[in-house]
């Protein structure tokens, strides 16, 4: 699916020109001259009206999540994960419902959200 990014009202992109956020703290606006969509969907640069193309389902890569942390004994924490491997069904929180067929929830999973959850203890 392909749009040229037209505003219907009158053709033109729209301008962003910061973000409006719901936080913790409340309601924030982060005004700014550039602003990088790093959404995952590009949700900003669609309300916007930018040009985009919709790769078909198959063709999509799985989600990542890259992060670094500090102050962490590293080959503790890699023993920790190892014996307490989570899976797909793992996912499934109060929260959060990870639709499967059934045969992918005992298959090893990155959802690190109980080990973190447990550090914190």
């Amino acid at each position: 699916e392909e749009t040229d990014g037209d505003d219907e009202d009158d053709g033109r992109f729209r301008t962003i020109r910061g973000v409006i956020l719901e936080t913790p703290s409340g309601r924030e606006a982060i005004l700014a001259k550039r602003i990088v969509d790093t959404t995952g969907d590009a949700i900003v640069a669609y309300l916007a009206g930018a040009p985009f193309r919709k790769t078909h389902k198959s063709e999509m890569m799985g989600v990542t999540t890259v992060f670094g942390m500090e102050g962490v004994d590293k080959s503790r924490f890699e023993e920790h994960v190892r014996q307490n491997q989570a899976t797909y069904k793992d996912w499934n929180t109060e929260s959060w419902e990870a639709l499967t067929t059934g045969k992918e929830d005992g298959i090893a999973s990155p959802y690190w959200g109980k080990i973190f959850e447990e550090a914190a203890k």
